[in-house]
């Protein structure tokens, strides 16, 4: 029951995800800053898949890669370790980190390509949110590949340059 709370809550509220299960199962005003800690504390176990490090590995042969990721950046920063990330990609960019807005906004974008020494216009940026993701990166003047979320497979990706339906499909989209 609290998965599907704090999944609704997501589409519906996103940011506001533990409110919403404190409402939907009336806990107390009080214990939000309790459930905020516990989220902020979990280490995350995580591996990425096999396919994710072969990709991964493939396009690095020919690319230089990074990560730009929304959230609160010490979360995220636990999850980047759990996979073990780093050592697939050239950087890591924490889009919220030092009270920054994150994504869409340009700055982390362009943090990513400073970072990677490469110009916008020379870049291809990968991602599953239409509006975070490929919005922003486009509005930085890089070429979009958006991964279509399950749900969405076989919409259209109107503001992405490519659409695709699987990680494996971003090496040849990158290609083109």
């Amino acid at each position: 029951d609290a998965l599907r709370v704090l999944a609704r809550a997501r589409r519906e509220a996103s940011g506001r995800e533990l409110q919403a299960l404190q409402e939907a199962f009336g806990l107390p005003a009080d214990t939000l800053p309790a459930l905020i800690a516990v989220v902020r504390a979990h280490v995350p176990r995580l591996r990425l898949s096999a396919a994710a490090r072969a990709v991964l590995a493939h396009l690095r042969a020919a690319w230089r890669l990074g990560v730009v990721t929304n959230g609160v950046a010490e979360i995220q920063a636990r999850k980047v370790a759990a996979l073990g990330l780093a050592a697939h990609v050239d950087c890591v960019v924490y889009a919220t980190a030092d009270g920054q807005p994150g994504k869409p906004d340009p700055a982390p974008f362009l943090d990513a390509c400073a970072r990677l020494d490469v110009a916008p216009a020379q870049t291809v940026f990968v991602g599953d949110d239409l509006r975070a993701d490929i919005a922003g990166a486009a509005a930085v003047g890089m070429k979009t590949i958006w991964i279509a979320p399950p749900r969405l497979r076989g919409a259209g990706g109107p503001d992405a340059d490519i659409t695709v339906h699987a990680l494996d499909d971003v090496p040849a989209a990158a290609r083109r």
